[in-house]
């Protein structure tokens, strides 16, 4: 059994990791340009006050569609018009493979869903960009 990249966080959290399958196919994420380790640093870690109580938090957050992917971002950047800074304005895909970790079932409605990684997981060399958001 592989152990998770934040396993000792994510034991303090009931339930946590969900259960998840092995993680397989084609994700989308927004990064900036070039990509680099800072693009997969999940929110509990960027904010840990507002967001490391939570579960998903602990996750890398991906879309399962580059067209669910705009949709979200579309929908963030007229609500903050700033998110760039924050999440990058570049949308990348990325094969997805078992050794990653495990990912949650996607939203049937965003197509958003969340990959907790295994320790030693590196996701940079698995992301390409596919173009400006």
């Amino acid at each position: 059994m592989s152990i998770h990249k934040y396993a000792a966080e994510l034991r303090g959290l009931p339930g946590c990791p969900p259960q998840c399958d092995a993680a397989s196919g084609v994700a989308y994420r927004f990064v900036r340009s070039p990509i680099t380790g800072d693009d997969f640093v999940p929110t509990a870690i960027k904010y840990p006050e507002e967001r490391a109580h939570c579960c998903a938090a602990w996750g890398i957050s991906l879309f399962e569609s580059d067209e669910a992917a705009s949709k979200k971002y579309n929908f963030l950047i007229k609500k903050y018009p700033n998110i760039h800074k924050d999440l990058g304005d570049h949308l990348a895909s990325g094969a997805l493979l078992p050794s990653h970790g495990g990912v949650t079932v996607p939203d049937a409605r965003s197509g958003h869903f969340c990959l907790h990684e295994y320790a030693g997981t590196d996701l940079v060399p698995a992301f390409k960009i596919v173009r400006k958001l």
